[in-house]
């Protein structure tokens, strides 16, 4: 329960409105009580007024009936628990600014323990990546992909040249000065390997393709694991399409028989965990994919090419070209979106398993305690491997193996 002195909200009637408290805000709307006797007039709501009281101010939002619906979440005894939810921009806005400013000033009715609301990925990045500096020389041989993960990014894309598009990625991650803004791109790969509402559609897919074919770049398809439920309007997507396309599950692997494929890191499975120390992760620097049966199969699927991601430390590679993910690496990916969870209930703990999703995260992303050196973006938590865009030596004893390009998922 959020106190009034906080945050209310009044309910307004054609006789008058009705003050009441608000639980689980998120930016997509929040719960609230009421006795039995006001339960019975929900029905006569005329429309609503949002009162946010942080620290640095007020701001009041009014939403007129038909900009909110009201649902029944729980009935008991004493109180009926109500669901308000509304795609007002105004009130999206209010609630995020209210929800900061609480965090900032360590108001704990509204955050709740630590730091649950997001932050943009441009804070995040640039704090894990601050201070990095790498020679001239950085990734000279190795072909650069600019990752393509969501609408905002390849929207960039269509509407800047090539390199602009990328010194404005590295600006904006606090790279500004680093040697990969005087580089070319060879290419870039569009698709969310993690989320798969983040999954551009055939008409983006055109489009993107179009604009990469215009600046002489390649292209390269990601998917995420794909669900019974979508497979065929992926494929559909994905028909007459003659790119290498990185896929994440084993059966869109055999449904995509005869196409260039790399093999994804969920399925790559690297060993790594944030939490471990270099020594104790340098145990884990061979992984199944370096085991010539493994390799033979993969092989025989129709694997060209694997990812691997950076994870502060060298990994035993298999002979067959490699694609390297930095600086950000996955420890962990679910179907129950932890960022999802925050936008529409606010807080972080109340998944549910994911359906038709509008992807309000975008750009936000979840801050984990200071020293974890994890952040949540989307569906899947990172760790940061800072050092990845600045040891060239590191770098180039990849080159040598065979790890032929570097994939940037800034």
């Amino acid at each position: 329960m959020i106190p009034f002195a906080s945050l209310c909200i009044l309910l307004l009637f054609p006789d008058g409105s009705l003050e009441t408290a608000a639980m689980d805000l998120g930016a997509l709307g929040c719960t609230f009580r009421l006795p039995p006797a006001d339960a019975e007039r929900i029905g006569e709501m005329t429309g609503c007024e949002f009162r946010f009281r942080s620290p640095a101010g007020e701001n009041r939002c009014v939403l007129p009936r038909g900009a909110f619906t009201v649902c029944t979440e729980d009935t008991g005894p004493h109180r009926t628990l109500f669901r308000l939810e509304t795609g007002d921009a105004d009130f999206r806005k209010a609630a995020m600014e209210y929800m900061r400013a609480m965090l900032a000033l360590g108001e704990a009715p509204a955050g709740g323990e630590g730091a649950s609301f997001p932050e943009t990925m441009d804070d995040a990045a640039q704090a894990m990546l601050r201070g990095v500096r790498a020679d001239k020389d950085w990734g000279a041989g190795m072909e650069i992909y600019l990752e393509l993960a969501e609408p905002a990014a390849w929207e960039d894309f269509l509407a800047l040249p090539a390199g602009e598009c990328l010194r404005r990625r590295l600006e904006r991650r606090g790279l500004r000065d680093h040697p990969l803004a005087e580089r070319s791109l060879s290419g870039v790969q569009a698709g969310n390997p993690w989320c798969p509402a983040l999954r551009p559609d055939r008409k983006a897919l055109d489009r993107i393709r179009e604009k990469a074919a215009r600046q002489g770049l390649r292209l390269s398809l990601a998917l995420a694991p794909v669900s019974e439920g979508n497979v065929d309007r992926v494929l559909r997507d994905l028909e007459g399409a003659d790119e290498e396309i990185t896929v994440n599950d084993w059966g869109t692997a055999l449904l995509l028989e005869g196409r260039k494929k790399t093999m994804g890191v969920l399925l790559n499975r690297q060993w790594k965990d944030p939490r471990m120390t270099a020594s104790q992760a340098a145990l884990l620097c061979r992984n199944d994919a370096c085991g010539e049966d493994h390799l033979r199969f993969l092989r025989e699927m129709g694997f060209e090419r694997l990812e691997w991601e950076a994870c502060g430390r060298e990994t035993d590679l298999p002979a067959m070209k490699g694609t390297l993910r930095l600086p950000f690496w996955q420890t962990n990916t679910s179907s129950r979106c932890p960022v999802r969870a925050v936008w529409e209930h606010g807080d972080r703990g109340r998944q549910f398993p994911m359906g038709p999703c509008g992807a309000p995260c975008r750009e936000e992303t979840l801050i984990y305690p200071s020293g974890s050196g994890i952040i949540c973006r989307w569906n899947t938590l990172f760790g940061c491997d800072a050092g990845s865009i600045s040891d060239g030596e590191r770098l180039r004893r990849f080159f040598e193996r065979g790890m032929d390009r570097v994939l940037l998922d800034l």
